[in-house]
């Protein structure tokens, strides 16, 4: 299984890499540009460990700078992106977003209760700020039910 996975999840990357004009493999989704690990935190800025492989943690490095990664094998279809490498914030749901491929092969932003700065993260403190995407793409502020996504989740 653990093989099969691995296997799966390199060949997503290659495909992704041939698709993405410019894109450079990185052996680390945290090491992209050779230096030292990015610390990434949640909304409220406490340290996280992000859902990687602990086998292979490889991603894609695109021309302008993003990271692409995939999730673990508990969460094989779901891909991260840090939307500015490893420049600052570094913070789920500001520059840190997941999409996960659906049963329908359908790109999807999560959005889920995780996404919140005043209220209890579904998933727990960890996942604080982790499906936020939708809610970015679409510039709303779930824990106050109005516009102002970017206004607020800073």
């Amino acid at each position: 299984m653990m093989e099969n996975f691995i296997t799966v999840k390199q060949y997503q990357l290659k495909v992704l890499k041939s698709l993405l004009n410019g894109a450079q493999y990185c052996e680390s989704y945290n090491k992209c540009d050779g230096s030292v690990p990015i610390q990434y935190t949640n909304l409220n800025g406490n340290a996280v460990q992000m859902e990687v492989a602990d086998f292979d943690n490889s991603a894609l490095k695109t021309s302008d700078g993003m990271y692409i990664w995939l999730g673990d094998i508990n969460n094989p279809q779901r891909y991260y992106v840090d939307i500015n490498g490893s420049k600052r914030p570094n913070k789920l749901g500001v520059d840190v977003f997941t999409f996960d491929i659906t049963s329908k092969q359908v790109i999807s932003p999560e959005q889920n209760d995780n996404c919140t700065k005043t209220g209890t993260p579904a998933g727990g403190e960890e996942y604080r700020g982790l499906g936020c995407t939708g809610h970015a793409l679409t510039d709303y502020n779930p824990d106050e039910n109005a516009k102002g996504y970017w206004r607020n989740f800073k």
